[in-house]
């Protein structure tokens, strides 16, 4: 009985706050339409202006041309930023993984130490060192004049 009335007073409270992030989405969703009708009521007021005093056309030029600036302004600064964080991250999983590396050989040391570990840490490298010997000596020269 008191289990349940528990998860109600959770399940009540996580209600709530759902009905409150909601209706501050909303808010905020409202308030952003708002300022984008408002921006443009200000940009075109501030075409009117400059159409009065320069001529419709070399206005909307003038506005055009500003506009896409601004737009390739945004894109080359966006396109820098994601290549600094394509970097480090790239950084933090190198520096992450050489650290796993190095923990899991502290770990792996006492067992590769032991009387069975050296035999199975020495038969791979046996082998590795034995299909690099077969690789250096079976390369033939493509070309007779190398001879």
């Amino acid at each position: 009985m008191l289990g349940t009335l528990i998860s109600s007073v959770i399940s009540g409270e996580a209600a709530d706050a759902a009905g409150r992030a909601k209706r501050a989405a909303i808010a905020y969703l409202l308030a952003a339409l708002l300022s984008l009708v408002g921006l443009g009521f200000l940009l075109a007021a501030a075409f009117m202006a400059a159409a009065r005093a320069i001529g419709h056309i070399p206005a909307a030029l003038a506005f055009g041309g500003g506009m896409l600036l601004i737009a390739i302004i945004i894109v080359a600064a966006h396109r820098i930023q994601s290549r600094r964080e394509r970097l480090r991250a790239a950084e933090r999983r190198r520096t992450e993984l050489k650290s796993l590396l190095g923990m899991s050989a502290v770990a792996m040391l006492p067992t590769l130490l032991s009387r069975g570990g050296l035999r199975t840490l020495a038969i791979p490298a046996i082998v590795a060192a034995a299909y690099a010997i077969y690789r250096e000596n079976a390369r033939r020269p493509a070309d007779p004049d190398d001879i």
